[in-house]
Protein backbone atom coordinates (compact mmCIF):
# COMPACT_ATOMS: atom_id res chain seq x y z
CA UNK A 1 0.00 0.00 0.00
CA UNK A 2 1.03 3.61 -0.36
CA UNK A 3 -0.17 7.19 -0.23
CA UNK A 4 0.79 10.32 -2.12
CA UNK A 5 2.24 13.55 -0.82
CA UNK A 6 3.41 16.70 -2.57
CA UNK A 7 6.99 15.40 -2.27
CA UNK A 8 6.28 11.95 -3.67
CA UNK A 9 4.87 8.55 -2.85
CA UNK A 10 5.22 7.02 0.62
CA UNK A 11 5.20 3.23 0.56
CA UNK A 12 4.13 0.81 3.27
CA UNK A 13 7.11 -0.42 5.30
CA UNK A 14 8.82 -3.69 4.56
CA UNK A 15 9.49 -4.13 8.28
CA UNK A 16 6.30 -4.46 10.34
CA UNK A 17 7.91 -2.61 13.25
CA UNK A 18 7.19 0.63 11.35
CA UNK A 19 3.56 -0.15 10.51
CA UNK A 20 2.20 2.07 13.30
CA UNK A 21 4.39 4.98 12.18
CA UNK A 22 3.21 4.50 8.58
CA UNK A 23 -0.45 4.42 9.67
CA UNK A 24 0.02 7.65 11.63
CA UNK A 25 1.63 9.40 8.64
CA UNK A 26 -1.08 8.19 6.29
CA UNK A 27 -3.84 9.35 8.63
CA UNK A 28 -2.43 12.84 9.16
CA UNK A 29 -1.09 13.44 5.62
CA UNK A 30 -4.22 15.30 4.42
CA UNK A 31 -3.93 17.74 7.34
CA UNK A 32 -0.18 18.37 7.66
CA UNK A 33 1.19 17.59 4.20
CA UNK A 34 3.69 20.20 3.09
CA UNK A 35 4.63 21.39 6.56
CA UNK A 36 8.33 21.21 7.42
CA UNK A 37 7.60 19.06 10.47
CA UNK A 38 5.58 16.53 8.49
CA UNK A 39 8.26 16.40 5.79
CA UNK A 40 10.84 15.68 8.50
CA UNK A 41 8.65 12.86 9.83
CA UNK A 42 8.42 11.32 6.35
CA UNK A 43 12.19 11.59 5.91
CA UNK A 44 12.68 9.90 9.28
CA UNK A 45 10.20 7.14 8.40
CA UNK A 46 11.86 6.45 5.03
CA UNK A 47 15.33 6.41 6.61
CA UNK A 48 14.22 3.96 9.29
CA UNK A 49 12.53 1.74 6.69
CA UNK A 50 15.71 1.71 4.58
CA UNK A 51 17.94 0.98 7.59
CA UNK A 52 15.70 -1.80 8.90
CA UNK A 53 15.47 -3.30 5.42
CA UNK A 54 19.27 -3.39 5.34
CA UNK A 55 19.34 -5.10 8.74
CA UNK A 56 17.00 -7.81 7.46
CA UNK A 57 19.21 -8.43 4.42
CA UNK A 58 22.35 -8.69 6.57
CA UNK A 59 20.78 -11.41 8.70
CA UNK A 60 20.11 -13.65 5.71
CA UNK A 61 23.78 -13.76 4.67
Amino acid sequence: MYFYTKNGTVFQPENQILQGFYDLLKHYAPYYEGSPFFNDLIDLYETLDFDLKGDNNDESI
